[in-house]
Formats: structure tokens, C-alpha cells, sequence
């Protein structure tokens, strides 16, 4: 028997097994955990809604991650008879470990034959399932669907639960439905941030997710197929560092771009920039610092000062303006409070991080905080569940299946303002095949319509009844990093009030910012050491800005006047003033006005003074800030008369007056005992 007759048989044999199993032991689809070796991604789904009458066609890939080979694998639909029709009956499957999730369809011709799947290797299939064969009642609602795999593990056992699979959902519904509000929101934050030295940390990471084959030009180009109602979520410091990247700057010393990934950044930077002007544009501060943390650990407004300085000016200087949006990884009440207190900025929370979600609200809901109300967008934590890889089928079938059973809903209860929305993953990757799974096919459902967060939130907005926690576990910067990035702050705010360079402040406050990024989390090594850095070159600045004095100055008189100098060794121009105070109360002193003093430059300015009758007193000069801050460390001198004072004078008078009258008296007494020793 030839080898490929063998591998028929082979494929004929594990069919039957298969159905004799599926019939005796277990008519339904296990929901076994996957093993992590076996990844299934759906990339084409030729129905975007139940079709009746129409066959079903599903293509999509099996991904071998693992180090052993898997023999005789086998790709079978799996589809549900009956469906969902609430979004509590999704989601309760989706985190039941053990729920039904359909009948597999054995029929030999609906079976994709995949043969072995060896370490490394990405095989496609493609299953094509009659309408008849589906087995479905036809009703109203969503239907679980998507694709199982079973084979022989390297042992050589082959059991009837499937190594993987890849579950979506394909929703159903008849008549004229009342249309719902769907949309999606596309992350683009850095995977990367600078380190200690002044370089990237990973820029090679960076220069692959923006390759053409790259996870952020995959979702980039998919976007930008999306509607002008989308949002796009930005991390302003991506931009910034695909800028330097393109011109070679702040890289490390071994890493030298070629002329195609110079293209391909440059390119990709472009299209960012156009794609985030055409639509509604959210945008996280820059870096990404930890909010959590923020909210827990400042002490001051310096750092949230600095942070929203450097987010506002380098959205200016990249031609963007869009609504600053906190999106953190978990919520307490502390973070909602420090949200409420910056109007109305969204707060974007993963939905499992609050108490007792009603979905049936929607995904855009305001929260009764102190003071007022904090607009909220949940990220579903469900659909990170829904088993099988990042996919455009999977997006695009999550929104149908969504924006259906809000549908339905609101065909009970008009009044309801539920909706279908996607706050994408930052690590979100359609892959390669984006363009099969034909995201443009949500939009032309009947019920489904397009629209931005931000057209969202100027609707009606339903008040949630989930309850915020007062603490959250998610994993935070530590207090000692948080206190650390605030003393940059209000180093940064004090250099920044003196400077005539903007540019040079802009850079800073970007430092900052990065001093309280979320990324340290996971590095605070790092962080201690970027902060340490930092700190660093901020006092070594201030110290190039510094004030001369006397010693000691000793005045003809009570009035007089001295000289201070004042030098800047910084690379910048800088305007400080002069605050001069007494030890002694009733000794008064003119504050010196600020000057601009020039990169490099020393300014020699005179003081008038007038001790009056105290003689000598100690005074302290110190540098100001326009606004009359301070900064540095003052300067302690002695200023002393070397007149001396009337009292003193007539003291001095009298005392001579003294010494005459006593020499006269004496005088006389002399010569009157002289005649009277002659006589």
C-alpha cells in the first residue's frame, strides 16, 4: 500500500473512532483546557450572521509552539443547535471551564484533514459545512460556533477532547431591529521606554511590531479599514520614539538602522499620525504612567503637573489634539477620586476589576463618585477568555454577536442604552491574515452602527450599579519610586520656570513622566536606576545656576552698596532673580528684579544697603524663579559699617569734654600749691 493510501486510511480510521466516540461516549464538544503547544487562529468566516440555507465556510491556521509532534490532526466545526439570547448566557459560558459549546460535525466531507503538525509549523484549513448539517434551530440570537482539533499526542494516545480549538459566536436575527452603537478602540502604546543611560531599552522590539509583518502594522492597516468612527488610544511617546528611531537618536551603541527599517519606521510613524487625525482620538499620558499608583503615593500636584504638561505640549508639537484618558490595569476609589477631580476624564478599567458588572447596561457607563460622575469604559475581561488567538474573525464576530443581543434587548425595553464595544488589548495581534477576516462586513449588518467613544459618552450615559473596591491587588509602583518621581517634578518645575528654552523643558518633563511609568512594574531595578540618573543630572543643572557674594562686606558708612554675581554654566538661558533677607528685624533689603542671563554667561548686578545704627548684620541672598520661588542653596554673608554712629559720637564728646575739665582742674590745683609753697 503506497504511503499517501496509507496516510487515507490512517485519516478514514481516526474519522470513524471519532464518531463512534461522539456517539457513544459523549455527544457535545468537550470544553477541555488547550494545551499550550496547539494554537488555532480563524482568519476567514464567509457569514457574518446566520444565513439560512447558506453553507458555512471557515478557514484559519493550527500553530505547533511546542517541541513535539502531533500526528494526525484533524479540524471539525463545532457549532451550538440553540442560542444565546442574553449577554449573561455568552459570558457564563465563556468563564465556565466545563459549558456546552456545540455538536462537532463528523460528516466526512465537513472534516479538514491536517495530517502532522510538526514543532515550528503553521497549517491552514478550511471547512466548508452545508447548512443542513448544521443542526441549528434557526431561532433568534447567537450561536456559539468556531473550530476543534483533535489528534495523536507524541505518546501516541488520541483521545475525543480536543487538543485545541478556536470559539466565536454568529448571531441570528429577523425583522427590522432597533440599530446599536458599536465600536472599537485601537491601541497604539510603546512597547518600549528609555533607560538610565539616555537609550531605548528595546528598540528592536519597537522597529519589529512596525516591520510590515509587525503586530502594530497589522493593526495599524487593519484601523485604517475601519470607519471614521473609530477611536484610536494613543501613547504619545510612541510617536516620539519611532521620530528618533528614524533620525538615529537616542539609540545604543551597537544598533544601526538600515535604509529599509529607516522606511518602515518613517512610513509607519506617518500613517499613525494620519490615522489618529481622521478619527477620534484618545490619548494616555505620556509614557503611560502607573495611575494607580499616582493615586495612592503623591503627596503634591508637582508630578501630575509635569505628567500633563509633557502628554498636552508633545501632542502640540506632533499636530494632535484628542481627550486625555486614564487607562489603568485595575480601580480603587482612590484613582476614581483623583479621576473626578480632572473634570471629566474617562477612566478605561478592565470590567472584572469592579464589583457586580451588569452587562446589560453597556460598556459606557458613568460611576456616582464624591463631587459628581466618572465616565467609565469597560474593558470586557471576557473576551480575553473566548478560546483561540488574536483574530479579525474573532473581533468582528464578538461586535455582531454583541451588538445582536443588545438588539434584543432593546426590543424589550426601548428605553435601554446598551451597546457593543471593544477596548482592544496593547498587546492585540490580528495577524498576518487581517485582511481575510473582513472586519467591513460588522458595519453592513442591519442593526449594527458605527460610532466613537466620544460620541458615546455625549449620549446618554447610564449610571452602573457595580460597586468600585476600596483597595485594588493589582500590582503597582512602589511608594519609594512614586516619591522619587515627585522630587524630579518639582526639580523639573524649578528649572522649567527659569529657562528660556522650550524645547529643553519639554525634554525634561517627558524624563519625568517616564520616572512614573507603568513599565517599571515590572523592572524596579530599572526604575530606581532611570530615577537615580535623572535626579542626577537635574541637581548638577540647578547647580550650574548659581549666585557669588562677598564674604564679608564692610561699608565707609551706614549706606552703601556691594556686588553679586550671578553665573550660568547651564546650556541654556535662564531669568532668576535676586531675595535678599536680614538677621536683624529692622534692617530692610530690596529683592534684586530678574534678569536673563545668557548660556554660559555671568551677570555682576550691586546691592544698595543701609545698616543704619545696627552696624554689622548677617544676610542671606537666594536665587528666584520669575514667580519668586526658590531654588539652590542661599548664600549667608556679613555686611558691617565702619562709621560710627552719633550716639556714639556724642558719647565720644563727652567723654573728652571729661578729660579737658580734668586736666584744667588739675592744672589749677598744681600751680595754687606752688604759690603757696613760695609764699
Amino acid at each position: 500500500m503506497t504511503t499517501p493510501a496509507r496516510r487515507r486510511l490512517a485519516g478514514l480510521l481516526a474519522v470513524l473512532a471519532t464518531a463512534v466516540l461522539a456517539l457513544t461516549a459523549t455527544p457535545t464538544a468537550s470544553a477541555a483546557t488547550d494545551p499550550d503547544d496547539l494554537q488555532v487562529r480563524l482568519t476567514a468566516m464567509s457569514q457574518t450572521q446566520l444565513v439560512e440555507g447558506a453553507p458555512l465556510v471557515m478557514s484559519g491556521t493550527v500553530t505547533n509552539r511546542g517541541s513535539e509532534t502531533w500526528t494526525d490532526a484533524q479540524a471539525y466545526l463545532v457549532i451550538a443547535p440553540s442560542p444565546f439570547t442574553t449577554r449573561a448566557q455568552v459570558r457564563d459560558a465563556v468563564r465556565s471551564s466545563t459549558a456546552y459549546t456545540g455538536v462537532r460535525v463528523v460528516e466526512l466531507d465537513a472534516i479538514a484533514q491536517l495530517g502532522d503538525l510538526a514543532p515550528g509549523s503553521t497549517t491552514s484549513f478550511t471547512l466548508r459545512v452545508p447548512y443542513g448539517l448544521l443542526g441549528v434551530t434557526g431561532a433568534d440570537g447567537v450561536y456559539p460556533t468556531g473550530v476543534q482539533v483533535l489528534a495523536t499526542d507524541p505518546e501516541g494516545v488520541r483521545e475525543n477532547q480536543a487538543v485545541a480549538r478556536a470559539t466565536t459566536f454568529l448571531p441570528k436575527l429577523s425583522g427590522t431591529r432597533a440599530r446599536v452603537p458599536v465600536s472599537v478602540a485601537w491601541p497604539f502604546t510603546n512597547p518600549d521606554v528609555l533607560g538610565s543611560d539616555g537609550t531605548y531599552r528595546d528598540p528592536e522590539a519597537l522597529l519589529a511590531a512596525v516591520s510590515p509583518a509587525g503586530r502594530l502594522r497589522h493593526v495599524l492597516d487593519l484601523a485604517r479599514t475601519s470607519p471614521a468612527t473609530s477611536t484610536s488610544v494613543l501613547d504619545p511617546s510612541l510617536l516620539v520614539e519611532l521620530d528618533d528611531l528614524a533620525r538615529g537618536r537616542r539609540l545604543p551603541g551597537e544598533l544601526e538602522l538600515t535604509d529599509a527599517q529607516r522606511q518602515q519606521v518613517t512610513s509607519f510613524r506617518d500613517d499613525l499620525l494620519a490615522f489618529a487625525r481622521r478619527t477620534s482620538l484618545w490619548v494616555v499620558d505620556y509614557a503611560e504612567p502607573d495611575a494607580l499608583a499616582l493615586s495612592r503615593h503623591t503627596t503634591s500636584g508637582a508630578l501630575p503637573d509635569v505628567i500633563a504638561d509633557a502628554t498636552s505640549r508633545t501632542l502640540e508639537e506632533l499636530g494632535l489634539s484628542g481627550r486625555r484618558v486614564v487607562w489603568s490595569r485595575g480601580v480603587d476609589t482612590a484613582l476614581v477620586a483623583d479621576v473626578r477631580r480632572e473634570d471629566d476624564r474617562p477612566l478605561v478599567v478592565p470590567s472584572d476589576a469592579l464589583e457586580d458588572t451588569e452587562w446589560s447596561q453597556g460598556s459606557v457607563v458613568g460611576y456616582e463618585a464624591d463631587g459628581g460622575t466618572v465616565p467609565l469604559v469597560l474593558q470586557d475581561s471576557v473576551l480575553d477568555r473566548v478560546p483561540g488567538e488574536d483574530s479579525v474573525v474573532g473581533l468582528r464576530q464578538w461586535l455582531a454577536a454583541e451588538s445582536a443581543l443588545a438588539s434584543l434587548q432593546r426590543s424589550v425595553d426601548p428605553a435601554a442604552t446598551t451597546d457593543a464595544v471593544v477596548v482592544l488589548p496593547r498587546g492585540w495581534d490580528p495577524g498576518s491574515q487581517w485582511p481575510a477576516g473582513d472586519l467591513g462586513q460588522l458595519y453592513d449588518l442591519p442593526w449594527v452602527q458605527g460610532a466613537s467613544l466620544d460620541t458615546r459618552l455625549g449620549g446618554t450615559v447610564p449610571r452602573t450599579t457595580a460597586t468600585v473596591p476600596a483597595t485594588s491587588d493589582v500590582d503597582t509602583l512602589s511608594v519609594e519610586q512614586v516619591r522619587a518621581a515627585e522630587r524630579l517634578a518639582e526639580r523639573q518645575q524649578a528649572l522649567s520656570s527659569v529657562r528660556s528654552e522650550e524645547d529643553d523643558t519639554l525634554a525634561d518633563e517627558q524624563l519625568v513622566a517616564i520616572a512614573a511609568s507603568a513599565r517599571w512594574r515590572d523592572d524596579p531595578t530599572g526604575g530606581r536606576a532611570f530615577v537615580r540618573e535623572l535626579e542626577s543630572r537635574l541637581d548638577a543643572e540647578l547647580d550650574d545656576i548659581s549666585l557669588g557674594t562677598p564674604q564679608q562686606v564692610t561699608l565707609s558708612g551706614s549706606q552703601g552698596q556691594f556686588p553679586l554675581t550671578i553665573s550660568n554654566d547651564t546650556a541654556s538661558p535662564v531669568t532668576v532673580g535676586v531675595e535678599l533677607s536680614s538677621s536683624r528685624p529692622g534692617l530692610t533689603l530690596e529683592d534684586v528684579d530678574p534678569v536673563t542671563i545668557d548660556a554660559g554667561a555671568r551677570y555682576t548686578l550691586t546691592v544698595q544697603v543701609d545698616v543704619g545704627d545696627q552696624g554689622s548684620s548677617t544676610l542671606r541672598a537666594s536665587l528666584v524663579t520669575p514667580d519668586g520661588d526658590r531654588i539652590g542653596t542661599p548664600v549667608d554673608f556679613n555686611v558691617r559699617s565702619s562709621a560710627v554712629g552719633s550716639v556714639l559720637w556724642v558719647a565720644i564728646g563727652l567723654a573728652g569734654l571729661f578729660v579737658v575739665v580734668a586736666l584744667v582742674r588739675r592744672f589749677r590745683f598744681r600751680r595754687r600749691d606752688r604759690r603757696e609753697g613760695t609764699a
